[in-house]
């Protein structure tokens, strides 16, 4: 073998070398860039399900005070249907009072018409003006 096939044999193991080592370090970069990719990819995700939690804690809590103010709005419904009830019974007695007051009126003014009528001229007047003759 001459020298000038020896220099291009060598030529051509560094080339290859080169080519190889070039393709190594492609690869790397390549390996590189995946992996910060799916990193990213990841913390996005991490985010978004932080995100997702944040939104569900914010609705669950929305829920509970809209629950909690439901049941204080069923407790003064109770308590004003109560009263009513209260009130009804009241309006009742106070009615029924009224009817008896009414009727003991009438047999009041039913006796002093009788009474009225038999009273003789002797007895006193509980008129205002006195007794008077006729």
């Amino acid at each position: 073998m001459d020298t000038a096939t020896i220099i291009w044999i060598i030529v051509a193991v560094l080339v290859v070398i080169a080519l190889a080592a070039v393709a190594a370090l492609l690869v790397t970069k390549a390996r590189k860039q995946r992996g910060e990719h799916r990193r990213e990819a990841a913390i996005k995700q991490q985010q978004e399900a932080a995100d997702r939690a944040a939104t569900a804690r914010q609705r669950e809590a929305d829920a509970a005070e809209l629950k909690a103010q439901a049941m204080r709005r069923e407790a003064d419904a109770d308590t004003l249907h109560a009263q009513a009830e209260r009130d009804r019974a009241t309006a009742s007695e106070y009615a029924a009072r009224a009817d008896d007051d009414r009727r003991l009126a009438q047999q009041k003014q039913a006796e002093a018409g009788k009474f009225g009528a038999h009273r003789s001229s002797d007895e006193p007047s509980h008129s205002p003006r006195g007794p008077q003759h006729r």
